[in-house]
């Protein structure tokens, strides 16, 4: 399963991604609406956007693009090891 690692993502959870066998790499460059438009609509097939942030979720809705999907963190523990033992249990 390929990652997409937000910006608000530490690199500490991408580093325990890979340990488990995953291919996470970070995303910085969401600033804009538009570059997560275009980011969207050119995700490759089963690529998931790790994120703090809604406008991924919302963007996946109103385009119903049916090509990623998103794990959004809505929490006020954002502590990579808290994180990671989340997506552990995932």
């Amino acid at each position: 399963m390929k990652f997409l690692a937000d910006m608000g993502v530490s690199p500490r959870t991408v580093a325990f991604l890979r340990t488990l066998g995953m291919r996470p790499f970070a995303f910085p460059l969401c600033f804009w609406l538009a570059t997560c438009h275009s980011s969207l609509a050119t995700a490759p097939l089963g690529e998931v956007v790790l994120t703090f942030d809604l406008d991924y979720p919302a963007l996946l809705a109103l385009r119903q693009v049916g090509r990623a999907s998103a794990i959004v963190f809505r929490t006020v523990i954002a502590d990579p090891a808290w994180i990671n033992s989340r997506l552990r249990k995932a």
